[in-house]
Formats: C-alpha cells, structure tokens, sequence
C-alpha cells in the first residue's frame, strides 16, 4: 500500500564509494522525516556493495536492490520506484548532495501549487564539494514548448507526485532519460514548479557519462525529433541555443576556478 507522506529517494549506485556515504548523509539530515532510501546497486565493482550493506543495517529506512546485470541509470532508477511505497518520488544522484530543507520546501510547493511536480535551482561542485561558482536557474513554470529548447531541470533537485502524473519511469536511454521524461509529463498537462532556492549541490566530475557531450546532442536530436515530433529545422534550432548557454556555463565554471 502507497504511503500518503513518505517520499521515496531513488538512488542508482554504481562504483560511487568516493561519494556515496556524503550523499546518504544529506537524505539524513533532511529535516522532512518521513522518507525512505532505496539505493539500487548496478553491479558496482568497487566498494559500493559493502557500504550499501553497512547504511541498510545501520538504518532501518534505508533499502537496497541488487541487479544481477549492469543495467544503466535509467533502469536502475526504473526498479527503485517500481519497489518505492511513498506516494512521492525523489531522486538523487551518489555524487550530489542535498540541503537539509529540500524535501520539507518542496512538499509545501508542491501542495501549495497542486503540482504534478517541483523541482529547484543547483549549485556545481567538484569533487572535493567546492562550489564551481555556477547556480543553474531552472524555469518558474515550464511548459512543453519552453522546455523543448533545454533542460535546466536537474534530476537530482525533482519531486514527484505519483498520484497526480503517475509513476516516473524512464526511458532506457543512456543520457537525458530525465529530460525525455519531464517533456512527456508536460505535454500530458503536468503542473511543473520551481521550488524556491537552490536546494542541491551537484557534483562535476571530469570524465562522467554526463560530460559525453556529443553522446548528448545525439540523444537530445533522438528525443526532440524522433520521439516528441519537432521537424528537423526545429530541432536544430533548440540544440544550437542549448550549446551556446551550456558553454557558457562551462566559461563560469572555468573563472570560478580561477
């Protein structure tokens, strides 16, 4: 049975022993209680299995899910809501962190406004938890067409009404699944909110599947053209102004370092 006020947190792990345990201690101090942990293990070949069996038993809310294969994000994320029991759904990466009030702001956004739902601005971090000088402004109010020329939604900040826009399962994409996902919900309808605040620190790693740009533009054409029907022209149209404003994102994380 749904569980009317816990959230669920979704959180793939794979090979994430350098940040996983700071991850999980900013879901405990989260000063909304009522939540739940399901770290979904994607056969990870480092450390992460042992520290996934030390927080399930050093914390009752906290559940793991192994997977007998490497199956990617997406579907990682896909088992953890499948076995979730909150009516809300929360995300969150191994590498980012949350601040101890966003599950409790976003609850009251989301009840406030009915949304289907609710999301927030994130600061860049380095590995090491520095600010990169870089706070991306999400929306206030997307709608389809506005989101179509770029996703400033990040994963990690989003909470999820279930029983308002069902259950947030993602497509089996490598990158961007969560994109393909918020423009679905809103070409249904959804009501999308920005939760005031930047209530996540998200952590740039040099390296990371997410860094794959030409990977990107290429899933990004697959998601705004194949599957969400914009012509050609279109769709280019979207993904030059998207690479202009993420360069100069990658120009401000740059300085900040300076």
């Amino acid at each position: 049975m749904m569980e009317s006020e816990l959230v669920s947190i979704v959180m793939p792990v794979y090979n994430s022993a350098r940040t996983l345990l700071e991850s999980v201690n900013s879901v405990q101090a989260q000063t909304w209680r009522e939540w739940e942990l399901i770290l979904v293990d994607d056969c990870s070949s480092d450390t992460s299995r042992e520290l996934v069996a030390q927080l399930v038993a050093t914390d009752a809310r906290i559940r793991s899910v192994k997977l007998a294969t490497n199956q990617g994000a997406a579907l990682a994320r896909n088992v953890g809501v499948q076995v979730a029991l909150g009516r809300y759904i929360a995300f969150l990466d191994s590498d980012d962190l949350w601040v101890p009030t966003k599950l409790e702001a976003q609850m009251a956004t989301l009840r406030e406004f009915c949304a289907g739902f609710v999301f927030s601005n994130y600061e860049w971090i380095d590995l090491q938890g520095r600010s990169l000088g870089v706070v991306v402004s999400a929306p206030d109010r997307p709608d389809w067409d506005r989101l179509t020329w770029g996703n400033d939604i990040g994963l990690s900040s989003v909470l999820v009404d279930r029983v308002a826009i069902g259950d947030p399962i993602m497509l089996p994409l490598r990158l961007n699944h969560d994109f393909a996902l918020w423009l679905e919900y809103l070409r249904k309808g959804a009501v999308a909110v920005r939760c005031p605040g930047s209530l996540v620190k998200y952590r740039v790693i040099s390296g990371s599947l997410s860094q794959n740009k030409l990977e990107s533009v290429r899933i990004n054409w697959k998601i705004l053209h194949n599957i969400q029907g914009l012509s050609v022209l279109q769709t280019m149209v979207r993904l030059v102004a998207w690479a202009v404003r993420t360069s100069s994102r990658r120009i401000l994380k740059f300085a900040g370092r300076r």
